[in-house]
């Protein structure tokens, strides 16, 4: 099931709608739907999914993923992320995989 709202999309891979969720402490692989939540822990948001991404590359040794997103500066751009950073909410898994 497509989504247009982040939140609604983070709840459809983790009650298995869309595929399965991976928690942040799990190994995504590319193509993997990353969730990030870069709300303050003060902020009554915090916990859900506010901006989202796509798994380009994974490099486990690293623990680095280069994410594909939009709207980042206004534009499509890749970022680097280690797998620790703490505005990864976790990895939607598509079910065709």
């Amino acid at each position: 099931m497509p989504f247009a709202d982040v939140r609604k999309g983070a709840e459809l891979f983790r009650s298995g709608s869309n595929g399965s969720w991976l928690e942040p402490s799990e190994t995504p692989e590319p193509g993997d739907i990353v969730f990030f939540d870069w709300d303050e822990e003060a902020d009554e948001d915090s916990g859900s999914a506010d901006h989202v991404g796509v798994a380009a590359a994974v490099d486990e040794a690293r623990q680095e993923v280069v994410v594909i997103e939009g709207n980042r500066d206004g534009a499509v751009k890749t970022h680097l992320y280690t797998m620790s950073d703490r505005a990864i909410l976790g990895y939607g898994v598509l079910r065709w995989k």
